[in-house]
């Protein structure tokens, strides 16, 4: 940050500072992360709401942050549908050997893990 008022290791402080002092009155994270950078957007003249506004949508525009959401709603939707359950059950069956839960469980992951 040439020519700006605040060197690096002073914003760092700022935002640290005041994320800290959010946390510490009981602000949840994801408001105090975000409240964090509010003194930086007003003391350092660089820095405006539109670049604020660019970045922050250029971090949530992923594929890989959309995959957990996908994974979870898959998971419930299988859930729902019943199809956990039959899995579950074929598991079982194969394993009614008297293995025990655990190795249950090992073949379980591969088979949802395909679906």
């Amino acid at each position: 940050m040439s020519g700006g008022v605040l060197s690096a290791g002073q914003a760092a402080l700022v935002l640290f500072g005041v994320f800290i002092a959010l946390l510490i009155v009981r602000v949840p994270v994801a408001f105090a992360l975000g409240l964090a950078c509010l003194p930086i957007l007003l003391i350092e003249p660089h820095l405006s709401m539109m670049m604020l506004a660019q970045e922050t949508f250029n971090a949530y525009n992923s594929f890989i942050l959309l995959a957990v959401p996908f994974f979870l709603l898959t998971a419930n939707l299988m859930s729902i549908g019943g199809i956990t359950d039959r899995l579950v059950a074929l598991s079982r069956r194969f394993l009614d050997r008297g293995c025990g839960e655990p190795i249950e469980n090992l073949h379980r992951c591969p088979d949802q893990g395909g679906l």
